[in-house]
Order: structure tokens, then C-alpha cells, then sequence
């Protein structure tokens, strides 16, 4: 006599945990221009880095904002430079003559030679 199988029944799934967002990146490129370093009204320094990231089919390049010590160290990288940055996205709008304008940037929290 053949048994019968028993199917088991079905059990609930607790709900899934509500994820935070987390806005963090890590980036690892090359410089494709020199860092520009200058100060703002208020005395802070800030670097602006250009960051060519090839994933070998494409090149994407990236801005990304450095603030007050990774400025400087910032002012110590060239073009060419491999450069490792961890940080967060950050998206800005301004207007200009020729109508409103939209970045995306990328704001340092670290930066290492790579």
C-alpha cells in the first residue's frame, strides 16, 4: 500500500525589516584633471576632483567635492592619478542664464592614493 505524503503547511513569513536608506560609495579611478583647490567667503577650502572610473566597456566620469583637510590632500594628487574615494551622492540644481542646470557629485568622506 503505497503512503500518502503529507504536504506541509504553508508557514508565514514575518515581515521584512523597513531597510534605511544609506547614501555611500566607494570609487576607485583616475584623475582625469589636475584637483581644482580654492577657498569659499567663509575661509573653508574645497577641491573639486574630476574621477574617470572605466569598467572596460565604458568610461564614466565623476565629480567629487572635498572639504577642508581632504582638501588638502586633494592638492596633492595629479591627472593620472589612481585615487580610492569613499563618500556620499549628493544631487544640486542652480539656476543660469542658460536655464536650470543638474549635478550629481559625489562629497568625499575619505580619500587614499589607490
Amino acid at each position: 500500500m503505497a503512503t500518502k505524503k503529507q504536504i506541509p503547511a504553508p508557514v508565514e513569513q514575518p515581515e521584512a525589516p523597513k531597510l534605511q536608506a544609506i547614501n555611500q560609495v566607494h570609487l576607485v579611478g583616475r584623475l582625469a584633471a589636475d584637483p581644482q583647490i580654492r577657498e569659499t567667503t567663509t575661509g573653508k577650502s574645497v577641491a573639486t576632483l574630476r574621477l574617470a572610473i572605466n569598467d572596460g566597456k565604458a568610461t564614466t566620469y565623476l565629480n567629487v567635492v572635498a572639504w577642508e583637510d581632504l582638501a588638502s590632500l586633494a592638492a596633492g594628487f595629479h591627472s593620472g592619478d589612481a585615487v580610492d574615494v569613499t563618500g556620499r551622492i549628493r544631487s544640486r540644481s542652480w539656476d543660469s542664464p542658460d536655464g536650470k542646470r543638474y549635478a550629481v557629485e559625489v562629497v568625499a568622506s575619505t580619500l587614499a592614493a589607490a
